[in-house]
């Protein structure tokens, strides 16, 4: 048990682990199923969204639409069953990592991977940018996400486990998924950047205030 404090002056008292010093997991007891149902409704919202020449470039190809588009929507602004619980939840998480002061924003969205699929080695913003990305487990057992930590060349791999939401600093680390080898059952994750105002990018007009 980990008593946590921010900058807001709010103190949350959560079961968190920190793997080297860098990534935050915890376990949440959120309803998965009225998420999961939520996903594949706002799938189905944002699968003709077009893919721009400005938007995420995956050199492997093997991107999940949902990802490729990703600064076309926020997930956060879909009024759909689970998402509104998991917002405040990485709100909580997040207001007691973050010690940096100022107005921060929010950006969501759903990777949603079929067989094959798969998100390749990249990074978020630059490390002097105070930013903070991570991602929440809807349906992703059994899999993991691979990360190089900054100024490191050891690997650390959070193994996913349904409900378990993951949150770290923006600090120049790079990070993957791998090959998604189910052809019965898609893998489920929704992603998130939570950046300081003065670091919005211009091109999505979708960010929120957490």
């Amino acid at each position: 048990m980990v008593l946590a404090s921010s900058s807001y002056g709010v103190n949350y008292k959560m079961d968190l682990k920190t793997h080297e010093n860098y990534v935050t997991t915890v376990e949440l007891e959120i309803d998965l199923k009225k998420v999961k149902e939520s996903c594949y409704k706002l799938q189905e919202q944002i699968k003709n969204f077009e893919i721009t020449e400005d938007g995420y470039q995956d050199a492997s190809g093997k991107a999940p639409i949902t990802t490729r588009v990703h600064d076309q929507y926020n997930l956060f602004m879909y009024g759909l069953e689970g998402f509104h619980p998991l917002f405040f939840e990485i709100q909580k998480l997040f207001r007691s990592l973050n010690h940096n002061p100022g107005e921060y924003y929010i950006l969501s969205w759903l990777n949603l991977y079929k067989f094959g699929e798969y998100v390749d080695w990249h990074e978020h913003y630059p490390s002097t940018h105070n930013t903070w990305h991570g991602f929440y487990c809807v349906d992703c057992e059994p899999s993991k996400t691979t990360y190089i930590l900054p100024n490191k060349s050891a690997h650390l791999d959070i193994v996913s486990r349904n409900n378990l939401l993951v949150m770290s600093p923006g600090s120049g680390d790079w990070h993957r998924t791998w090959p998604w080898e189910f052809k019965d059952r898609d893998r489920i994750t929704i992603a998130f950047d939570i950046v300081p105002r003065d670091r919005l990018y211009v091109r999505s007009k979708f960010w929120i205030p957490i």
